[in-house]
C-alpha cells in the first residue's frame, strides 16, 4: 500500500512589506510598503542600510556552511562582533531593547521572527509567528525550542492542515527558523517550515554591497546556482557573463547595451584564463560596430566606474520575477548622466518583475526613475510599481520613515526636500560668494 504524503502550501506570493523592531536605530516598529522598485533615500547614518540588514543576517544565517545558532552574526554580507550590537541600545537614552523582530510580508501572510537576548549575552530564537493581513493579532505562534506538538494547533487553520494532524507534529530550530516534522517513520508529512517559504526568499536575495572590490585581471569561473546566491552578488558576474556569453548572448547584448547607454562600454568579453578563472574584456570605445576585438581591453585597465557598475548591471539583467536584487550605491563612481541612465534600469528590471531595492544618495538616479515612471504607457504603471522611502534619526538617535509612493506622472508627494536642497543651497551660495567677489573688485 502507497501512502499519498500531504502537502503544505509555503508559497504566498511575492515581497509586499518588511517589518524591523529593535534593530539598531529601530526603536520602534518600521513597516514599510515593498514596491516593483523600492528607493531608500536619507542622510548618512540615517538607517537606509540597517533596515536590510536583517534579511541579510537571516540570509547568511541560512546558508552558513555550519550552523551558528540562530543569527550568524560574523558573515559575508553583515558583521557584528556581539549579538548586543544588533540591539537599540537608546544612545544612552530610553530603555534598550532585548528582542529583535524581523517582519517579511508576502501577499497577505506576514511571517515575523522574534530573537531574543539570553542571560548570557548570546541571541535566542523566541518564536516564528502568521499573520493575516488586516487580521486582529497573530494566526499563530511557534515557539522557537523543541516543545510538544500540542502548542501548534493554532497553525492549523492557515496552513490548511487538520487538528489531528498538526497534533502529531513536532517543533525544532532549524538555525534561524522553525521546522515542523512528524514523528520518525510517519510516511504521511515531511518536514516542513510554516507559512510562506522565507528560505527560498532569501536565496534569491541578490545582494550588491556598495563596494564591489577592485577590477582584477583574473576572476573565478563561477556557476551561477538559481535560488541559491550565498554571500555577495558580485562575486556571481564573471560567472554570469561567461554563462550568457556560451548560452545566452542576447542577454550579453543587454549588459552591453546597458553599458554603452551609460557611455562606459559598448562590447563585452570573456576568456577563459584556465578551468577555474576567466578574465572580463570590455571596449574601450563606443562603437558599436567594432567586431574584430581591437579595441578590448581588461576591465583592470578601464575606469575604476565600470568595474563598480557591472556587477550591478549584470544582476538587474539577471533578475527573474522571483528574485530580489538589493544594490547599495547603485550611482557609485558613475557621472550624472549615467546615474540618470541607471534610474531607468533599475526600473526597467522591476518592470520585468523583479523585486529591486535601491540605497541612494543620488538625486540624479531619482530623477531618472521618475522621468521613466512618466514616460510609461497608462497600462505599464500600477500604484505599487515605485515605492520611496525617506529615512532620518530624530533627537533619541531612532530611525524615522517617511513613505512616498510615487503617482503615475513620476511625482513623490509629501517628499522631503533634503535631497534637492544640499544642490539648490550650494548654488545659493556660490551665487552670493560670486556677486560679492565682483563687488569686491570694483570698488
Amino acid at each position: 500500500m502507497v501512502t499519498k504524503r500531504i502537502k503544505v502550501a509555503t508559497d504566498f506570493g511575492k515581497l509586499r512589506a518588511i517589518a524591523v523592531k529593535g534593530f539598531k536605530s529601530f526603536r520602534d516598529n518600521c513597516e514599510l510598503e515593498v514596491g516593483g522598485l523600492t528607493l531608500l533615500c536619507g542622510r548618512n547614518s540615517a538607517g537606509k542600510s540597517s533596515f536590510l540588514q536583517p534579511a541579510l543576517l537571516l540570509k547568511q544565517t541560512y546558508f552558513a556552511p555550519v550552523d551558528m545558532g540562530p543569527l550568524a552574526f560574523g558573515g559575508p554580507n553583515v558583521s557584528f562582533d556581539r549579538a548586543a550590537e544588533c540591539l537599540w541600545s537608546g544612545n544612552g537614552k530610553g530603555t534598550p531593547a532585548s528582542e529583535l523582530n524581523f517582519g517579511f510580508r508576502f501577499g497577505q501572510t506576514f511571517r515575523v521572527h522574534t530573537f531574543s537576548l539570553s542571560t548570557e549575552k548570546r541571541i535566542e530564537l523566541e518564536h516564528v509567528r502568521l499573520a493575516q493581513l488586516g487580521a486582529s493579532g497573530y494566526v499563530g505562534l511557534i515557539p522557537g525550542k523543541s516543545v510538544a506538538a500540542a502548542t501548534i494547533r493554532d497553525f492549523a487553520v492557515p496552513l490548511g492542515i487538520s487538528g489531528a494532524i498538526a497534533e502529531k507534529l513536532t517543533v525544532h530550530r532549524n538555525r534561524c527558523d522553525v521546522r515542523l516534522a512528524p514523528p520518525a517513520g510517519d510516511p504521511t508529512f515531511g518536514a516542513f517550515s510554516p507559512g510562506p517559504n522565507l528560505a527560498r526568499l532569501l536565496g534569491r536575495w541578490m545582494h550588491v554591497p556598495g563596494l564591489r572590490g577592485n577590477p582584477e585581471r583574473e576572476y573565478l569561473a563561477t556557476r551561477p546556482q538559481l535560488g541559491n546566491y550565498a554571500g555577495w552578488f558580485h562575486m556571481y558576474t564573471a560567472g554570469y557573463l561567461n554563462l550568457w556569453q556560451k548560452r545566452e548572448p542576447a542577454k550579453l547584448a543587454a549588459c552591453e547595451a546597458d553599458l554603452a547607454t551609460m557611455g562606459l562600454a559598448s562590447r563585452l568579453s570573456v576568456e577563459e584564463v584556465s578551468d577555474v578563472r576567466v578574465s572580463i574584456r570590455v571596449g574601450r570605445t563606443l562603437n558599436p560596430y567594432t567586431k574584430s576585438g581591437a579595441d578590448l581591453v581588461n576591465i583592470a585597465d578601464v575606469g575604476f566606474g565600470v568595474g563598480q557598475v557591472l556587477p550591478v548591471v549584470v544582476a538587474l539583467q539577471a533578475a527573474g520575477p522571483e528574485d530580489v536584487v538589493h544594490i547599495e550605491q547603485p550611482e557609485l563612481h558613475l557621472h550624472p548622466e549615467a546615474q540618470v541612465v541607471m534610474g531607468r534600469l533599475l526600473l526597467a528590471a522591476a518592470l520585468r518583475g523583479a523585486t529591486v531595492f535601491a540605497e541612494t544618495h543620488s538625486i540624479a538616479l531619482v530623477r531618472g526613475v521618475q522621468a521613466a515612471v512618466a514616460d510609461l504607457e497608462a497600462h505599464q504603471f500600477n500604484a505599487d510599481l515605485v515605492r520611496a522611502h525617506w529615512f532620518e534619526r530624530d533627537e533619541s538617535g531612532a530611525t524615522k520613515v517617511t513613505p512616498t509612493p510615487m503617482t503615475a506622472e513620476g511625482m513623490l508627494p509629501d517628499w522631503p526636500e533634503d535631497l534637492t536642497q544640499a544642490a539648490a543651497q550650494a548654488d545659493l551660495r556660490f551665487l552670493e560668494a560670486s556677486m560679492a567677489h565682483e563687488f569686491r573688485g570694483k570698488r
